[in-house]
């Protein structure tokens, strides 16, 4: 697997450890990136480091540079948690498996439950 160069991303949001996700769970991010991609991946851990989900999936436009995905409501977070999410995008493929792509830096959010 080959790491490509970092997503430059100007903007994640939420983001920090007292930044609460809203009701409508969306996470959301502005990007600047100069090699072709495929997907994104979003990957979301809780403040212990364990693994909660990781979706794949088409961005909405490959030009606007502004994305969001809204967490299902199927996932369950606890109240007054810290979780943490960073984006990866799916850069190369190779007979049907992903060979190379890039990570952007982890970005926090706070949940406070409804």
């Amino acid at each position: 697997y080959l790491l490509l160069q970092q997503i430059s991303i100007h903007h994640m949001s939420p983001n920090g450890i007292s930044k609460i996700l809203g009701s409508h769970r969306s996470l959301s991010w502005i990007y600047a990136y100069g090699i072709a991609m495929e997907n994104y991946c979003l990957t979301l851990l809780d403040q212990n480091n364990d693994f909660i989900l990781r979706s794949i999936f088409t961005p909405v436009s490959y030009t606007n540079h502004t994305e969001s995905w809204y967490i299902p409501d199927s996932i369950a977070l606890d109240s007054n948690e810290i979780y943490k999410w960073r984006i990866d995008t799916d850069g190369q493929y190779l007979y049907g498996l992903e060979t190379a792509g890039s990570e952007s830096p982890w970005a926090t959010f706070l949940y406070v439950g409804e």
